[in-house]
């Protein structure tokens, strides 16, 4: 492979430089929240590049631009996180652009511009870009190395010929590093085991006598053949039987061996809940495979492989590590030990490595503890890493035009609300019917929750989002939040500059166009997740309110696209209906305007010519044949000219009269056009992976004919081929499903039991229709006294002893959120210090809390991965009561996912100390008995809960659930309080409630924020 260093200096220009040919490819490093370096500025300014810097990112993320200039590329490449550049970051990249290279884009040089903090660094950057460029098979390229240091590489010349992999280099640089972390010290200080409670609960289960008669065999086929899962199966024993004993010491002993144990918080006495790994086993499978253990007299061969590997640890675990899982096993084996994979060997190459890296516990017994923490640190993990994966990556044409900061094009109502306060102007401030741009009621956590979630990986299109509450509630509001967090996924032009004249669309381009494959040539760069705005309010008297929709849809993607992406996304969308005809039929018009008065003149010169012809006087004869040929060429030589010039005349905004556009806000009735128009500009508008975001406000606002209409527009998105989107509506249910009643009124009559199940037809469609259903939570006490506080401009006054004392508590709560970006189990962060803190923080500053909890979402979501174990065990407990349309289950998951996000909010900081069992709870009642929540939330049925608020109405409920003692009981109690009986007389809902262990599961609902 050929190498070389340039040294830069003063003066230094990497732009003058790249295009001098240093390289074909320049890599420019950013963080994960897309900013660069200082160095690299001036140079992405000189390609006007900064709309291309993805907004967000994760590590290993790149992004191609191709500058059209002499096949010179530019490549994004994200390597920094929160703790900075890792070694594991830049081997990443570096195999990434190996497999770019190799398969995609052949080049003679490249500039893997990494940098480095110092010329040790440095050198170390280059070691692994080499050897990972020739592990990834690249090595007839050119590599140019760009550094500020003289000799930065004399140190670590590399050695091609040296056996050790890019991987193993990385992890040997990194480890001293890692060693330094708080949790690593204080784990090799430690002059306790680690993993004590866990070895002591073994050793209780393992010494567990055997009552005989095949007791564990029995009891382990009865429950592989009830198809129950554990913690409905275990319910069936009184808690005095030998079978609840020796289940309960099986749960007891997974939570200490699984971080997604059932009852982990309650079996583990570990103050941290400590446990062996996130081992990817079910709960059901964990018993079933201790029992086994047992029946067998202790066989380890009986046992799958990560619960065997968990077992060998508790034996013996100075020998053994608390990685559990044999696929990681492997992935070590190969990416770092470079070595074939030998499950009795493996532990004991792992110990022996670290060792000679000179990492060791104070404790011997911590080694395997120790030594597979730091196997799990997101700087090794990442070099699992395998070369041969298959990655996509996106390749974007850069236009030579600079693209204009965006403009506010989603059809917002003026923010007055803040000039009012100003003023004073408390009259107009209450007939002032227009969202707040401050957020005084916490709800920007709800708006970063909602926005992680439609941005995650993990969100596909279509996707309907409700956010359910009565008027006035804040629903605006939050959907506002949402749109300003997903304008910060989308790249920033980060430094003024004037926009460039706009290219102009030509005759000549036209007629070159309509002889093209215009799907080549069309090309349109389109934004990360646009927004579309749509009020339904304003367009309810339309004939018909979806064409109304259709036509927002298009025109506002449509307005958020540069000045040429927005002329080429319309000829593409009206290529079909452009009239050739008139196009030649104007050109030649056009022709014959420019032509008239030089071609008189010509042909006065060819009619002269032939009078003279005429005339045989000498001297007329002479000069006949330049006049009569010279008035001929002076026609054609004009005419051609002429038509060159037309072709290349702009066609100054000309190009619509040469396109049929359907007029869908004047002419509604056009469905089969609209429909078409839809799916092409959604094709044509859309990043599949980072789709439109489509808000539909004040629909509670319509009219229930407008209301019916929307509704089934939205289902045609969602159900049919028009579904490249997410929507999210703001409604008051209530509303909404009694205007849909109004309108499938004898459809009602027909479906009687399904409206009566449901609450009302209304209601049927409506659950039908959401897929995610956010129901705002109801303001608690102090959001009210922060309301009041903010539109009366209360100040409260301290003296300086109290402002010392705030000043104390700040600063040791910044201390605690400092440790967010560190911490490895996120849990851990809620301390009883730190809620005492909070408390008293909420009264005086309740922007530091929100920023704290904004920070912990970012951490968390960030970080979040759907373990398939912990989401079936949530889905078996409630399974029975789940109806088998994926739908519903797709709602359910949908919900599970959103709100796992959202425990970490302040607002729902007690959902994050519920059991995942009982969140699963709670949002199947949600799902399945809506009707419920509203009543308790919204005291939407009056004669029916008794109490003040939604804390009284739940245990009101409640209340009635236990009095009723039965089926029949509770029906009779709720016939007391109202003759039409609909949700109250689903048996199942009585059932459910009846069953859970948790006697205040509805109040603890409400408590938690989550109702």
């Amino acid at each position: 492979m050929d190498y070389e260093y340039v040294y830069y200096g003063n003066g230094f220009s990497f732009y003058d430089n790249f295009i001098k040919g240093i390289g074909d490819l320049i890599v420019v490093p950013h963080n994960t929240e897309g900013k660069l370096a200082s160095s690299y500025v001036d140079f992405v300014d000189e390609f006007n590049l900064f709309d291309y810097i993805p907004g967000k990112s994760q590590i290993g993320d790149l992004k191609l631009i191709n500058l059209q200039e002499d096949r010179k590329y530019v490549l994004f490449a994200c390597v920094e996180a929160t703790k900075g550049t890792t070694y594991g970051a830049i081997r990443l990249v570096a195999l990434k652009i190996a497999e770019l290279m190799v398969t995609d884009k052949p080049l003679s040089a490249v500039i893997p511009n990494f940098g480095g903090k110092d010329q040790y660094e440095s050198a170390v950057y280059t070691r692994i870009i080499l050897k990972a460029f020739g592990e990834g098979n690249l090595r007839n390229i050119r590599t140019n190395f760009i550094s500020k240091y003289h000799q930065v590489y004399s140190e670590l010349e590399p050695d091609f010929e040296n056996a050790e992999s890019s991987a193993r280099i990385a992890l040997r640089f990194s480890l001293p590093k890692i060693v330094n972390y708080e949790w690593v010290k204080d784990l090799i200080d430690s002059n306790t085991f680690y993993h004590q409670l866990a070895v002591e609960k073994f050793k209780e289960f393992k010494s567990a006598t055997d009552n005989g008669n095949g007791f564990y065999h029995s009891l382990e086929q009865e429950f592989h053949h009830s198809g129950l899962v554990f913690q409905e199966f275990i319910r069936k024993f009184d808690e005095k039987t030998e079978q609840y004993k020796v289940l309960r010491l099986c749960g007891e002993l997974i939570a200490y061996c699984d971080r997604n144990a059932y009852k982990k918080k309650e079996w583990n006495l570990n103050k941290d809940f400590r446990t062996l790994a996130q081992s990817g086993v079910k709960q059901t499978q964990w018993v079933s495979n201790l029992l086994r253990y047992k029946a067998t007299k202790n066989s380890l061969d009986v046992l799958s492989p990560s619960i065997r590997n968990a077992i060998l640890f508790l034996e013996e675990p100075r020998k053994h590590l608390t990685m559990l899982s044999e696929n990681h096993r492997q992935f070590t084996s190969k990416a770092l030990w470079d070595i074939r994979y030998d499950r009795d060997q493996f532990e004991a190459d792992c110990f022996d490595i670290f060792q000679n890296f000179g990492i060791n516990a104070s404790l011997p017994i911590n080694n395997g503890t120790l030594y597979s923490r730091i196997l799990y640190a997101p700087e090794i993990k990442i070099l699992w890493y395998p070369a041969e994966k298959e990655f996509s990556e996106q390749l974007v044409e850069h236009q030579s035009s600079k693209p204009k900061p965006e403009t506010g094009l989603t059809n917002e109502p003026p923010a007055v609300e803040e000039e009012l306060l100003k003023t004073k102007n408390w009259r107009g401030l209450i007939h002032a019917d227009s969202y707040s741009v401050t957020d005084q009621l916490g709800y920007r956590a709800y708006a970063e929750v909602m926005a992680a979630f439609l941005t995650s990986p993990l969100t596909k299109p279509p996707l309907t989002i409700g956010i359910m509450a009565p008027w006035g509630k804040g629903k605006t509001n939050i959907m506002k939040f949402i749109e300003g967090r997903l304008k910060q996924y989308r790249p920033k032009i980060q430094k003024d500059t004037e926009a460039e004249k706009p290219e102009k669309t030509t005759y000549r381009k036209l007629i070159d166009w309509l002889k093209k494959d215009t799907e080549k040539i069309f090309g349109i760069n389109v934004k990360d997740y646009p927004v579309v705005w749509f009020n339904a309010w304003k367009f309810q008297k339309n004939e018909q309110i979806w064409a109304g929709l259709a036509h927002e849809i298009i025109t506002q993607l449509a307005e958020q696209l540069e000045p040429v992406e927005r002329e080429k996304f319309w000829l593409r969308l009206n290529l079909k209906r452009v009239d050739k005809d008139k196009i030649k039929k104007d050109i030649v018009l056009k022709f014959l305007q420019k032509l008239f008065f030089p071609a008189v003149l010509a042909v006065a010169g060819i009619i002269l010519g032939l009078l003279l012809k005429l005339f045989q006087y000498p001297v007329f004869q002479i000069i006949s044949p330049t006049v009569s040929f010279g008035g001929i060429a002076i026609a054609i030589g004009w005419g051609l000219n002429v038509v060159d010039k037309l072709k290349g005349k702009p066609l100054e905004a000309d190009i619509s009269k040469y396109l049929y556009q359907p007029a869908y806000k004047d002419k509604l009735g056009y469905y089969t056009a609209m429909e078409e128009d839809l799916k092409e500009a959604l094709k044509l508008l859309s990043n599949e992976t980072k789709p439109p975001v489509i808000f539909i406000d004040d629909l509670d606002r319509c009219s229930p004919a407008a209301i019916t209409e929307l509704i089934e527009a939205i289902n045609l998105f969602i159900s049919g081929d028009i579904s490249s989107c997410y929507f999210v509506i703001g409604l008051d249910a209530q509303v909404v499903a009694a205007s849909l009643d109004v309108t499938y009124d004898k459809l009602g009559l027909k479906t009687a039991n399904m409206g009566k199940q449901h609450g009302s037809i209304g209601w049927y469609f409506l659950e039908k229709f959401i897929q995610l259903q956010f129901n705002l939570p109801v303001m608690q006490q102090r959001q009210t006294t922060r309301l009041l506080n903010h539109l009366f401009d209360v100040q409260e006054e301290l003296s300086i002893e109290e402002a010392t004392v705030r000043n104390e508590i700040i600063a040791i709560y910044e201390t605690i959120e400092g440790e967010i970006d560190t911490i490895d189990d996120l849990d851990q962060i809620f301390t009883e210090e730190k809620r005492e803190i909070e408390a008293k923080i909420i009264q005086f500053d309740i922007a530091l809390v929100e920023r704290f909890q904004l920070k912990v979402i970012s951490r968390a979501i960030s970080s979040y991965e759907i373990v398939e174990d912990e989401l079936q065990a949530v889905v078996e407990n409630v399974s029975a009561y789940l109806s088998t349309s994926p739908r519903m289950i797709k709602r359910f998951v949908n919900l599970f996912m959103f709100y796992r996000f959202l425990q970490y909010t302040e607002t729902c900081k007690g959902v994050s100390k519920a059991d995942l069992n009982v969140l699963g709870d709670w949002i199947l009642i949600m799902i399945r008995w809506p009707q419920l929540v509203r009543a308790i939330q919204w005291d939407n049925e009056k004669d029916f809960l008794h109490g003040e608020d939604a804390l009284a109405r739940a245990e009101d409920l409640e209340r009635l659930i236990s009095e009723g003692a039965d089926y029949e009981g509770w029906l009779k109690k709720c016939s007391e309080r109202t003759q039409e009986l609909t949700w109250q007389s689903d048996r199942q809902l009585f059932q459910f409630i009846s069953d859970r262990e948790d006697e205040e599961l509805l109040v603890t609902a409400v408590e938690s924020g989550l109702w």
